[in-house]
């Protein structure tokens, strides 16, 4: 009775785990991974299956009954597995996953090869399949504790039930086959109860499964714990190796079997020793699998926006080196920091802090600290250089500069191969360690950082430059005005002498003097006016072509002006305009022999006023006037010219809204329009 009791509990947890098979086909596949969920109680249900006929009829191998177990404890972990789908570190748990898949489909092919073709020696199919069982459940427990304790509070409630169900299947093979490891066969009784234990199982998973009403559980995986179970399972599949492979030389040593066996163990063990009790390989182990078998410590999408968040803040009232010093130690969880630029000089002074006085030391740019940073552009961790300078390849603890007192790690701020700045950061309240992962993401916020700094001392130099520039172009317009009225002054000097008594030569000279006050005279009006609005006032542009042209009677040849019926009115400067003129005037008579000519001409055209100036000199080719014509201080007169005249023109032009064209051709000639918005047309 007992025994038929027995039978039905593995029939019974069949009978249920095949109804968990059809709710996760129809009702569940959308909750979690359909494929695992089901390809987990499908195999459940033929394993089970499988023991029950088993022990009603007596006719399948104990060896298939094995390889059903594995078969559905690598369902399970894989099921568990896929709970992480989606979470922040997925890829860590693969080193778990599928370590325990792996060796579970080792200790299958094992089995039935050593079962049914008789590949492996018949001794090692029981061994390896006992060890895939205990190293599977073991495995299955320790991804589940992860899953429990690494979920969000809120999903808790359905993993516990989930949890506590599998936990039971993998809990129980695990006692059963540690049991018959240390006994030398396995216990009926445990064997026995089993079935009573996975068919709870079902109920429970039932009931997790009723419970979960949305997506899978969101789990953050603990990267020390993931990384502690990894190396066991590193270890614990070389021990399995090892054991294998020493029932392999037993099986086949015949009398000196059993001390070869016993050698190679013996080998093995001081290997796994001497890996465990040395750092520097241990070390090696732990950055390669972190390295290639996990994403990383950070969540590098966040760490990033916090970076440019805190270098872009808008609304942030504190400057850019302040900021730059924040979004460094926002990294290292330091609460206080330094930021040292360096100068034109090539020294390195501390130009911002965050929540500490900035020292006011200088640090030569010759400095050896310096010269290693230049060098290796590495992250210097100062503990690490005080206990073992040796890592920094000469770099000795004397040389920290004394400004980094109470300092941490100095961050080096590098932009085109070259240390532009560095960061140096106190302990935070919480000290760690630094790793490789710490050492790349602060190099490379680093190279960012110094890309900000230097792009904002780029635009600090640019806008000193502009307004030297600024100030050059207009001492250039003075000298230019200045020129031609001491031009005009110097010319009445050399015929003073001449003319002096002569009538009309004083009212020319009283002209010409006044003329020359009343330029100096717009000129610091211009000046005062410098920082408001041009004036917009209505000029009689035939008016002004007379003015302009009156200025240049000294020259040859003498411009010929038509200025139409004196209607024709535009907004602007007059004085500027008239200056304008003047220019291009004085620019076609020193184009143009003493026997050419200059011709002035105003017009109407589609609403807009069109001064002509054309001049019969040696003109100018295509290049020229597309590269060079109205280029700032580029000048064809040497060091008499200040190559502003053209450039002037243009510009008094575009602030009436008007645009200036220019047609010449080599030794032919040139024609310059000018052309303005018209305001009205009517007597002034």
């Amino acid at each position: 009775m007992t025994i038929v009791l027995y039978q039905a509990a593995y029939l019974g947890a069949a009978v249920l785990f095949a109804a968990l098979a059809i709710a996760a086909a129809t009702r569940w596949r959308a909750r979690y991974d359909g494929f695992a969920l089901a390809f987990g109680t499908v195999s459940t249900t033929a394993w089970c299956g499988i023991i029950g006929v088993s022990q009603w009829t007596g006719e399948i191998s104990s060896t298939w009954m094995f390889v059903a177990e594995l078969v559905t404890d690598i369902a399970w972990l894989n099921f568990i597995g896929s709970l992480f789908r989606g979470a922040i570190m997925p890829s860590s748990f693969n080193v778990i996953r599928y370590g325990g898949v792996v060796t579970g489909v080792v200790a299958v092919v094992l089995g039935v090869a050593g079962e049914a073709w008789g590949i492996a020696p018949v001794a090692v199919a029981p061994t390896a399949l006992v060890a895939g069982s205990i190293l599977m459940s073991m495995t299955g427990l320790v991804a589940l504790e992860q899953v429990y304790r690494n979920s969000r509070e809120s999903h808790r409630r359905d993993l516990r039930y989930l949890c506590l169900g599998l936990a039971s299947l993998f809990a129980v093979d695990l006692l059963l086959y540690s049991n018959a490891v240390l006994a030398g066969q396995i216990a009926g009784l445990f064997w026995d109860i089993r079935g009573f234990v996975v068919a709870i199982a079902a109920i429970l998973l039932a009931r997790a499964l009723a419970l979960r009403d949305t997506a899978a559980p969101s789990v953050f995986v603990s990267r020390r714990v993931v990384l502690h179970a990894a190396s066991i399972a590193v270890i614990g599949g070389y021990l399995i190796v090892a054991g294998i492979a020493g029932q392999i030389v037993r099986y086949y040593g015949r009398e000196w079997g059993d001390a070869a066996q016993a050698v190679l163990l013996y080998a093995a063990l001081v290997a796994v020793l001497l890996l465990i009790l040395s750092d520097r390989y241990r070390n090696t182990l732990r950055v390669f699998v972190a390295k290639h078998f996990f994403e990383g410590r950070y969540d590098y999408r966040e760490e990033w926006r916090r970076l440019i968040g805190t270098l872009t803040e808008r609304e942030s009232e504190l400057p850019l080196a302040k900021r730059a010093t924040r979004a460094i130690l926002n990294i290292l969880g330091s609460d206080a920091g330094v930021l040292w630029q360096r100068a034109e000089s090539g020294d390195f002074t501390a130009v911002s802090s965050w929540n500490q006085p900035a020292p006011d030391d200088v640090i030569a740019a010759d400095d050896r600290f310096l010269d290693f940073l230049q060098r290796k552009l590495w992250i210097v961790n100062l503990d690490e250089l005080r206990e073992e300078s040796g890592h920094y390849e000469g770099l000795e603890p004397a040389d920290v500069p004394a400004g980094f007192a109470g300092g941490w790690v100095v961050v080096p701020l590098v932009h085109d191969d070259a240390v532009c700045g560095l960061i140096v950061a106190t302990p935070p309240r919480s000290k760690r360690q630094l790793n490789f992962e710490d050492h790349d993401l602060l190099r490379t916020a680093g190279l960012q950082v110094a890309s900000y700094l230097e792009q904002d001392r780029a635009t600090t130099k640019l806008a000193e430059n502009l307004q030297f520039e600024a100030f050059s172009r207009l001492t250039a317009y003075l000298m230019h005005d200045l020129k031609n009225t001491m031009a005009q002054q110097t010319l009445i000097v050399e015929n003073a002498e001449k003319h002096k008594r002569n009538p009309e030569f004083v009212d020319d000279v009283i002209d010409t003097v006044r003329s020359g006050a009343e330029r100096i005279r717009n000129v610091i009006r211009q000046l005062q006016q410098a920082s408001t609005a041009r004036r917009r006032d209505k000029i009689n542009v035939g008016k002004a072509l007379l003015r302009a042209s009156q200025q240049c009677l000294k020259g040859t040849p003498e411009p010929n002006v038509r200025p139409g019926d004196f209607k024709t009115i535009v907004l602007g400067d007059e004085e500027r305009l008239v200056m304008a003129v003047t220019h291009a005037l004085t620019n076609a008579q020193n184009a143009t022999p003493d026997d050419g000519q200059i011709d002035v001409s105003l017009a109407v055209e589609d609403g807009e006023c069109v001064v002509t100036i054309a001049d019969t000199g040696r003109g100018m080719d295509a290049a020229f006037i597309r590269d060079r014509l109205f280029k700032p201080f580029d000048s064809t007169k040497g060091a008499e010219g200040m190559g502003i005249g053209a450039h002037q023109i243009r510009e008094t032009l575009r602030e009436m809204g008007g645009s200036v064209e220019v047609e010449s051709e080599p030794d032919k000639g040139t024609t310059f329009w000018l052309r303005m918005p018209l305001a009205a047309t009517g007597q002034d």
